[in-house]
């Protein structure tokens, strides 16, 4: 029965991870993944194991294939080169295609290590053993996993390494085992070389190792009396105690701590040779490209800076945003709730590694949530750790009306089960911009002058190679400052034009919430919402989630890239 209750809860994520893959029907709609897919198809295998372990040669280092800012990891991106040219479909399409594939199923393994997880402290503390599989349930419907599962980005990949990590240094933390330390610090390495946001699940693996080494029961060194070192175990969990002179070894804690940084620098430079300066194996100085490159990226997370993407986040308000998406949109308000009251049974099994990985949720939600910005995708690495509190939640509410245990779970499930699947919904039809692209060909003439916005896909997509050619198509500037010189180019554009169509909510959705900053531009946009002006709204496409949930004002990056709304305007 366990088995099978394994195997259901692993199909049951496969599915909705890996149904509705081709979500944009190969027009490549998210801009992180076209980016991270157009690098993958440049990259090529490289001639040897020393060119690949040269920065300056290797043709799988984004710098040397034309790509010179490049902040993520290459791990992820080179272990789906090798899939796709092992598979002999090294294309454009079947890269991110098959990167999505690779997404899921490293989610998927980070289901597993989640039931993993909880099965260490069943069998440790004697835990009921029905919470595992709620917990694995639980992340298996997920909303903000299952998205990014399909998406060919390095996410994924991340949260599987860095859960796997966070996995070792508690069973470290147990058992004090050397094999325990060696996967720790390999399995850190790899989300290094997938994403260097691994930094924040390092501060737990580093306090739980710190606990492990500084905990009464550390392995103990034993003198007798002959001078020979003898370790005699007093558990069946392999701890140690004294017989003559007990005294903690100085070269155990130094051999351990060693391991752990020598196995994750070779797990790190193996995986991703691009992030230091040269061949030499024995020099860690870092690539100043790399450096510069991260340096850029911080240079756009500043509410002062005219950075478009930042746009939306310039009045977002801090902890409270971020907290009504994870609710709302991130888990569902069922699951959320459930969350809530799992965290009191979680925290009454009165362990102090339980406190630890509470009190670095808090932390990682308080540090991310007042960021400048506050993306729902930065907060995917706590699913998982939502999921084994929620389980908690679930028997704290079956116990409590154990006389109809069977009716309550089964309404528990499916109570929070509603929106994952409605949400699933988006994956079951073409996508929003496709099916307004198919009505564009049919329903406006050859010829036409259409405008969309920058910083947007424009309309219509080239759903056949030469068909965006029958139209004229230019972009609006609209996230530039509101000068003269921009209404003067947004004026002579508009005369011209026969349509104006929003790809999504990208560019109004943003403005609209920063008024002091582009006071003509919001004007514009309330007139032309209201009727006045021009252009008559003429079409809309939406692809809601079932039930028609309008989740248009959620964190933009939750609806622009699988669902966005789609409106056409014609000049009158």
């Amino acid at each position: 029965m366990q088995k099978f209750l394994f195997i259901t809860i692993v199909l049951l994520a496969l599915i909705l991870r890996l149904y509705g893959l081709n979500w944009d029907q190969n027009q490549h709609l998210h801009p992180d993944e076209r980016f991270l897919t157009m690098v993958s198809n440049a990259m090529k295998i490289p001639e040897s194991i020393t060119q690949y372990m040269n920065p300056t040669q290797s043709t799988l280092n984004p710098y040397n294939i034309g790509f010179s800012f490049f902040v993520y990891g290459t791990f992820p991106l080179t272990l789906n080169k090798l899939f796709v040219v092992f598979s002999n479909v090294d294309t454009y399409n079947e890269t991110a295609i098959y990167g999505r594939a690779l997404s899921a199923i490293f989610d998927v393994l980070s289901l597993i290590f989640v039931i993993k997880m909880m099965q260490l402290w069943e069998q440790k503390y004697k835990i009921d053993n029905r919470i595992k599989y709620f917990a694995g349930f639980l992340y298996a419907i997920a909303v903000v996993p299952i998205q990014n599962a399909h998406f060919f980005t390095t996410d994924s990949f991340l949260v599987f390494f860095a859960l796997a990590s966070i996995y070792f240094s508690l069973r470290y933390f147990y058992d004090k085992r050397t094999i325990d330390i060696a996967l720790c610090g390999t399995i850190l390495g790899l989300a290094f070389a997938s994403k260097l946001s691994a930094i924040l699940p390092t501060f737990l693996i580093i306090v739980l190792i710190v606990l492990a080494m500084i905990n009464e029961k550390f392995p103990i060194l034993l003198r007798r009396r002959s001078g020979r070192l003898k370790y005699k175990p007093t558990s069946k969990v392999g701890y140690y105690s004294n017989i003559d002179s007990p005294a903690i070894h100085p070269m155990t804690l130094v051999i351990h701590i060693g391991l752990f940084l020598i196995t994750f620098y070779i797990a790190l430079r193996l995986a991703d040779p691009r992030l230091f300066t040269n061949a030499n194996f024995f020099d860690i100085h870092p690539n100043p490209q790399f450096i510069e490159n991260i340096k850029q990226l911080n240079t756009y997370s500043n509410p002062n800076v005219w950075f478009p993407p930042g746009v939306q986040w310039v009045h977002k308000q801090s902890i409270a945003f971020p907290l009504i998406n994870l609710a709302v949109f991130g888990l569902g308000i069922p699951y959320f709730l459930i969350v809530l009251i799992g965290v009191r049974d979680f925290l009454q099994h009165r362990k102090k590694e339980f406190y630890v990985i509470f009190l670095w949720i808090i932390g990682f939600f308080l540090y991310q949530s007042t960021q400048f910005v506050m993306g729902m995708r930065y907060f995917y690495p706590l699913y998982p750790f939502f999921a084994i509190i929620g389980a908690f939640g679930i028997v704290t509410i079956i116990e409590k009306v154990k006389k109809y245990q069977k009716l309550a779970i089964s309404i528990l499930l499916i109570f929070v089960s509603i929106w994952p699947l409605g949400f699933m919904a988006i994956y079951t039809r073409p996508h929003s911009r496709v099916t307004a692209s198919q009505w564009i060909y049919k329903n406006i003439p050859a010829g036409s002058h259409i405008v969309t916005e920058h910083w947007d896909d424009a309309l219509p997509l080239p759903i056949n190679y030469d068909s965006p050619l029958l139209y004229k198509i230019d972009q609006l500037p609209v996230f530039d400052p509101d000068t003269p010189d921009k209404w003067n180019r947004i004026d002579s554009l508009l005369k011209q034009a026969d349509y104006y169509i929003f790809s999504s909510n990208r560019g109004y959705g943003s403005i609209l919430t920063a008024p002091e900053r582009y006071p003509q531009m919001s004007k514009f946009y309330k007139d032309l919402f209201a009727g006045r002006g021009d252009f008559m709204q003429v079409q809309e496409f939406t692809s809601y989630p079932y039930f028609s949930i309008n989740d248009q004002w959620a964190d933009e990056s939750f609806t622009v890239y699988d669902h966005p709304k789609v409106t056409i305007f014609k000049k009158l």
